[in-house]
């Protein structure tokens, strides 16, 4: 999502994705994916239940990155 030219779709793509080579829902089930595109940043959150080894607790699992959108300047 920060590269220059992409969008908040592609940055989501690119969340998934990584989640998806990871395992998917076998590693993080309830995925899901938000991104905020602005001109000068880009704001990903992806969040899911955590495999828990303990019985009833799923724990939610939140992960935030945050960058500046590239961009050619002066």
């Amino acid at each position: 999502a920060g590269a220059e030219g992409a969008t908040a779709g592609a940055g989501e793509t690119a969340a998934r994705a990584f989640v998806a080579a990871a395992g998917g829902d076998d590693v993080l089930p309830g995925l899901t994916v938000t991104v905020t595109r602005t001109p000068a940043r880009a704001d990903v959150t992806v969040a899911g239940t955590s495999l828990s080894l303990i019985p009833g607790w799923q724990p939610r699992i939140t992960q935030h990155a945050s960058a500046p959108v590239e961009r050619i300047t002066g």
